[in-house]
C-alpha cells in the first residue's frame, strides 16, 4: 500500500521514513549483522531480518551512551 506523509518537523519526517519506507525496502531479507543468521533459526519474511539487525547493532549503543553521558546526567548514576 502506498503511503504519503508530510510534516514541518524533521524528526516526525524521520520517524515516518523509519516506520513506513525502510521496512518495505528491506522486506524478506536476511540480517547482515555478523552471526545473527547462524544464531537465530527463523524465516526472514517481512521485516524480521531488519528487526534482528536493529536489535544487534543497537544493543551496544545503550551501555556505551550511558557510560559517556553519566558525567552530564546525574540521574543515570542514581546520585541525582
Amino acid at each position: 500500500m502506498e503511503a504519503r506523509a508530510s510534516d514541518l518537523n524533521p524528526v516526525a519526517v524521520l520517524i515516518n521514513k523509519a516506520l513506513i519506507e525502510l521496512p518495505y525496502q528491506f522486506r524478506d531479507q536476511s540480517p547482515v549483522f555478523p552471526g545473527v543468521v547462524e544464531s537465530e533459526i527463523g524465516d526472514w519474511t517481512g521485516a524480521r531480518g531488519l528487526i534482528s539487525d536493529i536489535r544487534s547493532y543497537g544493543g551496544g549503543f545503550g551501555p556505551a551512551l550511558r557510560a559517556k553521558s553519566e558525567n552530564f546526567i546525574p540521574m543515570l548514576t542514581g546520585t541525582g
